[in-house]
């Protein structure tokens, strides 16, 4: 054993070379042997129990050499072995690397050999016009030349020079296939440009042949082999996008359009078939569904059996044409075919069916030819829903029919008598039909039935529309309207709905386009607006019924009560009524201007100006007698009275008024005057001619007191203007005729009146009266006035003169000027609320009233020790937030001494609007630079003119003011607005009160009172004044119960 341990370690330095595991093996097997010997030994020594320690020392000597043995074999495995080992693995692992680049290298090989494989394999492919195979070589060289590039280190050159081979390779093969597929279908297409007729169609032509590809044409195998090649090389969906596009343009898309269009097809069984276009003598405008489907069907047909029955991939080429038309070809045929084909009326809707069912055959034809695809298509749903789309046209051609009629002219007319009725289509029984809600409906009408017969009935003209004429359009819009109505009462719950709806469309429609379409010849024309009166009234009168006539026929809810038209009632007469009083406001405007010429009827002794006067009577009456010939037989005749007599009575009011403002009138004057009126007299009543009958119009002629409410004031006027002082007397002690109090001027200052009390003298009948406010008595001396308008604030004006502005004080409240105002009277002077208002008007002793001044200067001022004020009496519906009502009046305790500096200022007319535009003037002492305002030593500073400034401003209409872009809304009928646009000039702080005066006839008057505005001189904000036309009544009832002057006027 010691031999075999030494052995061991003597070849330990050898061990890299040798075996390790059979040494380690032997040491395992002596190490078992000693172990046996031990157990051997032990077993000896105590079973057989023979003493043999000699034995056992030996045996100990023996375990330890062989522990030695093992801790050197250790100690030598882990300083050398393990050496050895590391290296063995680094050397494993480069032999490893190298293995792998060598691999890699075989790859490439191998793939540059496949390429190079398959580009010859194409090429001979390509020889034998296999272009599948060709295609197919193609797109595995091109795999392989993919994962070349996808390898690392891989030459970049070879890698370009494979990529363009192959580039160019498969280029060709297109071009090839491109070649072959051009000889598939050959077209030869329109050369114009505009394909507008069906005989710029007539030179399209396709051909469809085999030939091409063999002369032995064994059809399908080829076909396949170069429309598979196209798939394969992904050109086929561009070849057949274009191909339907060609196809759907110059092919299906016209078959469809034009009627006249058919298509013929020659050909023999194997050599193709030539489609080319025929065109038949039509007269239809449009293609029936049935004539559609058989033409395209036809030539799909065609396709199918010369073209696209090819299986490409797993699927067909008929499904992908089909895909590419079918949307734009179902598409043409409904807006072409199915559209026009749609039923007028519900009775035809039963023919309809065939319609569906050829087009269900049409749809189970393409299936079959793998055209078309699915169950149901946007075609069959069109002409499965037959009812609404017959709905939708019923309510398309009803409306454009009604704007046709509203676009019509209106001065064709027809005349309507109370007999004329409406004829309505018979309607159906409300017992039959199948309707949802008629068995409720016709429940609720026996319900609803009461007798209500009574023995005294109304005559069956009492609810009838008066005669007159209306528009012939809006009799035919009436029936048609009476017509869609009756259609939907025979029409399912859908349809019906619809067209009831439709009807009132009709309605708004006809509310908006007409006034708008013939606004200007409502305008101008006289006629049209009184035609248009008529129409609007007619409209109402049925829309009131029309409604329950139709109700229990319809189907829910509209039987509920939802089917009705009074709603619309109250906008048709408003609109009706709205138009002709604009026409009669342009009349009247028309009739005052010619007035305005005659010249206030004054110094009728001049030749010259009774010409004038009685040219413009005679201009009046002319306007009359056209405007009642033109409304002859056309209004109803209570309209037509109450009209002619409203413009008959503005034109004697305005006479009446012209002649009462006179003085001093001499006998000739009189004369001449009352050859004018009994011109008008005479001639008024004429004008009333309602009848084409002459003989029938004496009875309206004769009742022209009852329109003309002035009429017996004016027969008045022309006795007075005949009579001497005692006949007026006579007249008035013996109340004969008409109170006289009812004539009289505007004029405000001092005068005799006569009153029409009960005396017994004339001495009795004369009181010295200061002013004739009222006007309403004969004035015959009147201190003479003037009036001049005044906007607030006044900015941008210029200095005023001494005189200039008589009429305009200043008040003062506690030595300080606080506003401006106006003399009207000698004890009177009007202002704005808003300056006396809450803390101000008990202290009436600390307001003074300067007149007659231009300065505030104090060294003038002097001369001015003012007016003390007695009373201040402000509207008591003023509103301080709204500003609305903002006029006060101001009672003097001593009367003014009237000079050339000190003059009252005279009201306004009644009814008499200055219209927007008109040039008035404002005056004041307000601030001129409200833009400069600061603050010195504590107090406000602002910059007020030391001198009365004046400034001329237009009026502006209210509408225009209440405008979104001015004030919006908050310009009340008691205010109106005065200045510019574009600001700069305007009232400011300390104008308020102050007047705003327009000349009338040279006259100024007081249209104004400075009340408030938006800033000063701002752009689309110009100052709002108090409108003194509105609180006549007030001022003039104020002044005569605060003077207590009996009897009081008005």
């Amino acid at each position: 054993m010691a031999s075999f341990v030494t052995e061991v370690l003597a070849s330990s330095g050898k061990l890299e070379k040798e075996d390790l595991c059979s040494k380690i093996s032997k040491l395992s097997q002596k190490v078992e042997e000693i172990k046996s010997e031990v157990c051997d030994m032990i077993s000896k020594k105590y079973d057989e129990f023979l003493p043999s320690m000699q034995s056992a020392e030996d045996l100990m000597r023996q375990v330890d050499a062989v522990s030695r043995d093992m801790d050197n074999l250790k100690s030598c495995i882990e300083n050398e072995t393990q050496k050895s080992l590391k290296d063995a693995i680094d050397d494993f692992t480069d032999q490893k690397l190298r293995m792998e680049k060598n691999a890699a290298g075989i790859r490439v090989l191998r793939q540059l050999q496949q390429f190079d494989t398959a580009i010859e394999d194409y090429h001979r492919a390509l020889l034998e016009k296999k272009y599948t195979e060709a295609a197919k070589q193609l797109e595995k060289a091109q795999s392989n030349v993919q994962v070349l590039k996808a390898k690392k280190g891989c030459e970049l050159q070879i890698l370009k020079a494979l990529s363009t081979e192959l580039t160019i390779q498969k280029q060709n093969l297109i071009y090839l296939l491109g070649q072959e597929w051009q000889k598939l279908a050959v077209w030869k297409l329109p050369s114009a440009k505009e394909l507008t007729s069906v005989e710029a169609f007539m030179e399209t032509e396709l051909r469809l042949c085999c030939s091409g590809l063999k002369e032995d044409c064994s059809t399908e195998s080829q076909l396949a082999n170069v429309l598979q090649a196209l798939a394969i090389l992904g050109e086929l969906n561009n070849k057949v996008k274009f191909f339907s596009q060609v196809l759907l343009k110059y092919v299906l898309k016209p078959l469809i359009t034009y009627p006249a269009l058919n298509v013929v097809m020659t050909g023999q069984p194997g050599q193709g078939t030539d489609l080319t276009f025929h065109c038949a003598e039509t007269t239809a405008e449009h293609l029936s569904p049935s004539e559609a489907y058989i033409k395209v069907q036809a030539v799909l047909k065609e396709l199918y059996t010369h073209l696209l029955n090819v299986t490409v991939g797993d699927k067909k080429l008929s499904v992908m044409l089909g895909d590419l038309i079918w949307e734009e070809m179902s598409d043409c045929i409904i807006r072409e075919c199915l559209l026009y084909s749609i039923p007028a009326n519900s009775s035809q809707l039963e023919q309809y069916e065939e319609v569906i069912k050829q087009t269900e055959e049409f749809e189970e034809a393409l299936k079959e030819m793998h055209f078309l695809k699915g169950d149901s298509t946007d075609l069959l749903k069109y002409a499965r829903n037959v009812n609404v789309h017959f709905a939708s046209k019923k309510c398309q051609d009803v409306i454009v029919t009604a704007r046709n009629l509203m676009t019509s002219e209106i001065h064709n007319t027809v005349k309507i008598f109370p007999e004329i009725k409406v004829s309505i289509p018979k309607l159906p029984n409300l017992g039959s039909g199948d309707k949802t809600g008629q068995d409720k409906a016709v429940k609720t009408l026996h319900n609803e039935t009461v007798n209500l017969e009574n023995e005294n009935r109304l005559s069956h003209r009492t609810l009838s529309l008066p005669v007159c004429r209306i528009s012939e359009s809006v009799q035919k819009l009436i029936e048609l309207a009476y017509h869609t109505l009756s259609e939907a009462a025979s029409s399912t719950k859908q349809c019906a709905i619809q067209l009831f709806y439709t009807v009132r469309n009709i309605f708004q429609l006809f509310y908006d386009v007409v006034p708008t379409y013939h606004k200007e010849n409502l305008q101008k024309l006289p006629q049209l607006a009184a035609i248009h009166h008529n129409n609007c009234m007619f409209i109402a009168h049925h829309l009131l019924t029309l409604g329950h006539q139709f109700r229990y026929h319809l189907p829910q809810p509209l039987c509920d009560g939802a089917a009705t038209f009074i709603d619309l009632v109250p906008g048709f007469r408003r609109l009706g009524t709205e138009c002709f009083l604009a026409q009669m406001r342009a009349q009247k405007v028309e009739m005052l201007e010619r007035l305005s010429t005659a010249r206030n009827f004054s110094n009728l002794d001049d030749e010259e100006n009774y010409s004038s006067a009685s040219k413009a009577v005679r201009q009046v009456i002319h306007q009359l007698k056209r405007l009642g010939k033109v409304w002859q037989d056309v209004l109803p005749l209570n309209i037509y009275c109450k009209a002619m007599g409203t413009l008959l009575n503005t034109a004697i009011s305005e006479i009446i008024t012209k002649i009462t403002m006179l003085e001093d009138i001499s006998t000739e004057d009189g004369d001449h005057l009352y050859t004018l009126c009994r011109t008008v007299i005479e001639e008024g009543p004429l004008v009333f001619t309602p009848l084409p009958e002459e003989n029938k119009n004496k009875k309206y002629q004769e009742e022209v007191p009852v329109y003309v409410h002035k009429w017996m004031t004016f027969k008045e006027l022309m006795i007075v203007l005949q009579a001497n002082l005692q006949e007026i007397v006579d007249r008035l002690t013996k109340h004969k005729g008409v109170n006289l109090t009812d004539i009289g001027p505007n004029y405000s200052d001092g005068f005799v009146q006569i009153t029409s009390e009960h005396k017994t003298n004339l001495e009795s009948l004369w009181q010295f009266r200061e002013s004739c406010i009222t006007g309403k008595v004969i004035a015959l001396k009147c201190f003479e006035c003037g009036t001049r308008a005044k906007l607030p604030r006044i900015i941008g004006g210029t200095e005023a003169t001494l005189g200039r502005w008589p009429w305009q004080v200043s008040l003062h409240y506690s030595s300080r000027h606080t506003c401006g105002g106006s003399i009207i009277t000698r004890r009177w002077i009007a202002t704005a609320a808003h300056c006396v208002h809450n803390y101000r008007l008990p202290q009436v002793s600390s307001w003074v009233v300067l007149a007659g001044v231009v300065t505030r200067s104090s060294t003038k001022l002097a001369q001015h020790t003012g007016y003390a004020v007695e009373k201040i009496l402000y509207h008591k519906n003023y509103n301080h937030r709204s500003h609305d009502n903002d006029i006060a009046l101001i009672k003097l305790k001593t009367p003014l001494n009237f000079t050339d500096t000190i003059r009252p200022v005279c009201l306004p007319q009644y009814d008499h609007d200055f219209p927007g535009g008109t040039r008035c003037w404002i005056s004041g002492w307000g601030y001129t630079r409200p833009d400069e305002v600061f603050f010195a030593f504590g107090f406000l500073a602002v910059h007020i003119p030391e001198t009365l400034k004046e400034a001329s401003v237009p009026l502006i209409s209210t509408k225009k003011c209440n405008s979104s872009c001015m004030y919006d809304g908050e310009i009340t009928s008691r205010m109106l607005c005065a200045g510019y646009t574009e600001g700069q000039v305007d009232a400011c702080q300390g104008d308020s009160g102050g007047p705003l005066v327009c000349q009338d006839d040279g006259v100024w008057r007081l249209v104004g009172v400075v009340s408030w505005g938006t800033g000063c001189a701002e752009p689309n904000h110009p100052g709002v004044y108090t409108k003194v036309a509105e609180f006549l009544g007030w001022i003039y009832d104020t002044i005569e119960v605060k003077k207590h002057v009996s009897p009081r006027a008005g």
